[in-house]
């Protein structure tokens, strides 16, 4: 079974610094997301590695405003 949950959740779920990077950009609508790797859980916990792909739309970055964007990060 596959559960939506939205980028900020995630975000929220890093660390309050993830939130603060993601903030400035905005989707109206929730974004088609993958996310695989390696996250650390706790304070001191090593080895983070993580992928993030994104696709949807419309999205807002300060002058930018685009129908649908695709993003692979790491």
């Amino acid at each position: 079974m596959v559960r939506y949950v939205g980028p900020m959740a995630i975000a929220h779920a890093i660390g309050p610094h993830v939130v603060r990077v993601l903030q400035p950009y905005v989707f109206d609508l929730a974004p088609q997301s993958r996310v695989h790797g390696l996250l650390p859980l706790r304070r001191g916990d090593n080895g983070e590695d993580a992928w993030f792909e994104l696709e949807g739309g419309p999205f807002h970055w300060q002058r930018f405003h685009m129908d649908k964007v695709r993003a692979h990060i790491h």
